[in-house]
């Protein structure tokens, strides 16, 4: 199927691998395609929305949505991620994970609702009581389609959890579009998160009917608990994640806060679109792999190899060409951000890359690990941000998140590798074509401001540098990755061939 390489390949590991090449191409094809699809279709609405809803009612919807959104991942209880990583496909197991996940559902929009009164007295707004009351019952809604998405998941069915993810955001756009021409101020911002929440259990339950049976508790237990290291694990991340941002505003001010949140939001940009697609589909598609390590060693030496290609090399030439780039494309007044941004990029071209080892150890069972590195992370970024934002500003604080990359990815990452029982080297040469791709861009750009005259209007440069860039960076990709172009390419012709007599027969 494809050149042997040094790690092993899958023909190594007996039959079955093809289905696997295939669920994996489809799963990113489908996934990509209606994801990116379905978040330009939000971008556009929303250009759309800000001319109808004033800035406060932004404000006031971004109250609640934070409290919400952590509701439902402690609500959702990890069942889904556990459900994959174990293999519970049961019919029985099923339908009493159902009842378990519909009752905390239940029990979640209770609590919630009980307190939407403290909720609004505590942050000073009486206008939150009814948002909170309305949006608590979104809790119920979305634990309701937990099992049959796993379910999906196991089956790697990964174009109808694309399909049902896209309806979910379509609907979203189009009712808080809708909503905010009638006139519906902060209202519609919440109404297009209800009803889509609706609209996408409806359509998973009327896909895949899920019945439910009295929980066996002490059956049910190991999922639980596994579930709950998921759940852990995020909760940690929502921490850590948001503490810069806290700490930047609490020190520096909100003048600072603005430079670094723009700063985070264009270096994490190329990772987050690119990778969150390759997340969705590998924690499904290494537990189907059952334990196998070679087939399991061989796709993530591939995959971090081709993901370090897409988004170290895009944020590598962003740190260079900044000083064009942003005054250029965003304005002048967004200069001071060019020195958090490099930064920020080298941390998310390490961590975002790395994250295909840690779904190993979610497939793996192996969570635990990857939970315990965020816990450490957590101790070590809180005081971190503080004293990095008080000696250095925002620079401080971009240096804290790259001094924590050992915790962070380090531990993950070695656990991971013993696992699949691969050497750190061969692993590290995954980011080999990754790396000379950045030095050639990084070289290209200060050979393109060398030769063009001092003179030269700042556009014009920039376009030359991105030109000479983007031809680099093609170039050199052709080059360094025929084989696994090549892979892509057999992959696409042999689901051609399994397309067409399916279509004869039809």
């Amino acid at each position: 199927m494809t050149t042997p390489s040094p790690a092993g390949t899958p023909n190594e590991a007996g039959e079955g691998t093809a289905q696997l090449d295939t669920a994996l191409v489809r799963g990113i094809a489908w996934i990509g395609l209606l994801r990116w699809s379905a978040q330009v279709a939000s971008w556009v609405a929303t250009l759309a929305v800000v001319r109808f809803v004033a800035p406060s009612d932004y404000g006031i919807i971004s109250m609640v949505m934070p409290i919400i959104s952590l509701a439902v991942l402690l609500v959702e209880g990890g069942i889904t991620q556990a459900i994959i990583s174990m293999r519970r496909s049961g019919e029985d197991d099923l339908h009493q994970l159902h009842a378990l996940s519909l009752g905390f559902g239940l029990a979640g929009t209770l609590i919630v609702a009980a307190l939407a009164q403290p909720i609004a007295w505590f942050i000073g707004e009486a206008r939150l009581i009814p948002l909170v009351l309305a949006l608590s019952t979104t809790l119920l809604f979305e634990n309701a389609r937990t099992v049959p998405l796993a379910r999906f998941a196991l089956a790697l069915d990964y174009k109808r959890l694309a399909t049902f993810d896209a309806v979910k955001s379509l609907t979203s756009a189009v009712v808080v579009l809708a909503a905010a021409v009638a006139g519906f101020g902060y209202w519609s911002l919440a109404l297009g998160y209800l009803v889509s929440s609706i609209v996408a259990t409806v359509l998973v339950l009327r896909r895949h009917p899920t019945g439910a049976a009295r929980p066996d508790l002490k059956a049910l237990l190991p999922v639980v608990k596994y579930g709950a290291t998921f759940v852990t694990g995020k909760l940690i991340w929502f921490l850590y994640s948001s503490a810069d941002f806290m700490t930047v505003g609490r020190v520096l001010g909100h003048a600072s806060l603005g430079q670094y949140a723009f700063a985070w939001n264009i270096a994490s940009l190329p990772g987050e679109k690119i990778v969150n697609v390759v997340t969705a589909v590998t924690q499904p598609f290494f537990a189907a792999a059952k334990g196998d390590i070679v087939v399991i060693r061989w796709y993530v030496l591939r995959l971090t190899r081709l993901l370090a290609l897409a988004v170290i090399p895009p944020l590598i030439g962003m740190c260079v060409m900044a000083d064009d780039l942003i005054p250029v494309v965003f304005g002048a007044k967004w200069l001071p951000a060019a020195g958090p941004l490099r930064l920020l990029a080298l941390y998310h071209s390490v961590y975002a890359t790395s994250l295909v080892c840690t779904q190993v150890l979610a497939a793996m069972m192996r969570a635990r690990t990857a939970t315990r590195a965020s816990f450490f992370t957590l101790c070590f970024l809180i005081p971190g941000f503080f004293i990095g934002a008080k000696v250095g500003g925002v620079m401080g604080v971009g240096i804290a998140w790259l001094l924590v990359l050992p915790i962070s990815v380090g531990i993950p990452l070695r656990a991971a590798l013993e696992l699949i029982e691969t050497r750190f080297v061969t692993y590290a040469a995954s980011y080999l074509p990754a790396l000379v791709s950045s030095a050639l861009i990084a070289v290209a750009v200060v050979a393109v401001r060398a030769v063009l005259p001092a003179s030269t209007p700042l556009p014009l440069q920039l376009a030359a540098e991105v030109a000479v860039a983007a031809v680099t960076y093609f170039v050199h990709a052709r080059l360094s990755c025929r084989e696994d172009i090549e892979w892509l390419r057999s992959l696409a012709r042999a689901r051609k061939e399994a397309s067409a007599p399916a279509a004869a027969t039809s």
